[in-house]
């Protein structure tokens, strides 16, 4: 498998996202679950990693970290091997515990790392079985879910000394000194209404979140690491780093069905467009089928996870789609390169 491409440098900060293999578990017990955090704070003290947020879900989890030693690569390396040598042993398993490689996007600056906070921590309430609850109801489940540090953040338990939650408190808060109960009153507002300020910063590019600026540097940096590696990464992964940003894949959509960029725009009503999006933006763009939500105008990614869902059960008309997606992505190459 081809080295993953990686922009690193001192003070980067990064949202990980890993999942596990074939959607299957990665933490099957509390044990389980504390271990991770065990190996967690090993790899942050050896690496000299800021952990800023965590939750852990069944099937994958949520990290917001910082490496002054601009060394995310042989940190995660460490994070996710040693972990992976354990469920092996614990649960008597052979092969691949992660479903491919790990996601880590870029994020400027403290007004994202806030948001991205309270994002990872909301977390464990964007479930299906959860989206429809109640507000209150979502609320006391949030308060309960022991494995995230929204509860570190709230007050309501400091275990974890490792955590870096200062920094993001004393924004939180802007000058109070109730900074626990300023960020509880933070993560209310954010479980009541989605912050479409921050769904639009994760939907600009999908290796960085932040303003257009630094996302457009983010992805110019990807592509010339990508031209310095003078290959392309094997068309038939979909967890590949080819630096392909949503809107040239977008635009390589349209041309690929002689579509105007308003036509195009109203995909949801065109199938055939609405497919190839949903595949392009997944395979060569990694987005999440949140985010693949947000851009084709729906209010979360339980549609677009449902038709991914259908076409996958479809052979043939999944091989079709695939087909297209592989001139999309030719195009989207020959436009980075023009």
């Amino acid at each position: 498998m081809a080295r993953a491409l990686r922009i690193e440098y001192e003070g980067a900060i990064y949202h990980v996202v890993a999942r596990g293999n074939l959607k299957q578990a990665i933490f099957r017990s509390a044990r389980d679950r504390l271990r991770f955090l065990d190996k967690l704070e090993e790899t942050a003290s050896r690496h000299h990693l800021r952990v800023y947020a965590w939750t852990l879900m069944t099937t994958h989890y949520h990290l917001l970290l910082c490496t002054p030693r601009a060394n995310l690569s042989r940190a995660m390396h460490q994070l996710q091997s040693s972990y992976s040598t354990y469920v092996r042993a614990r649960h008597n398993l052979s092969g691949h515990i992660f479903g491919g490689r790990y996601k880590a996007r870029l994020v400027e600056g403290d007004p994202y790392l806030l948001a991205l906070t309270r994002y990872i921590h909301l977390n464990p309430i964007h479930t299906q079985n959860m989206r429809e609850r109640p507000l209150e109801e979502k609320l006391a489940f949030l308060s309960r879910y022991a494995w995230s540090s929204h509860r570190d953040y709230g007050g309501m338990r400091h275990r974890f000394d490792w955590l870096m939650r200062e920094p993001l408190l004393d924004l939180v808060a802007e000058g109070r000194a109730d900074r626990e109960v300023a960020y509880r009153e933070f993560v209310v507002r954010g479980a009541a209404e989605s912050d479409e300020e921050l769904a639009v910063a994760m939907a600009r590019s999908a290796k960085a979140i932040g303003g257009p600026e630094y996302c457009s540097w983010a992805d110019e940096a990807y592509h010339r690491a990508q031209m310095q590696q003078g290959r392309q990464e094997d068309v038939a992964m979909r967890r590949r780093d080819v630096v392909l940003s949503p809107d040239v894949v977008r635009d390589a959509v349209a041309r690929e069905l002689k579509l105007s960029a308003s036509e195009l725009s109203r995909a949801r009503g065109n199938s055939l467009a609405r497919d190839l999006l949903i595949v392009s933006w997944r395979d060569f763009c990694g987005l999440s089928n949140r985010e693949i939500g947000h851009r084709l105008g729906h209010a979360d990614g339980a549609t677009v996870g449902k038709r991914f869902a259908q076409l996958s059960g479809d052979s043939d008309l999944h091989h079709g789609i695939q087909k297209a997606a592989v001139k999309v992505e030719k195009r989207s190459i020959d436009n980075c390169k023009a």
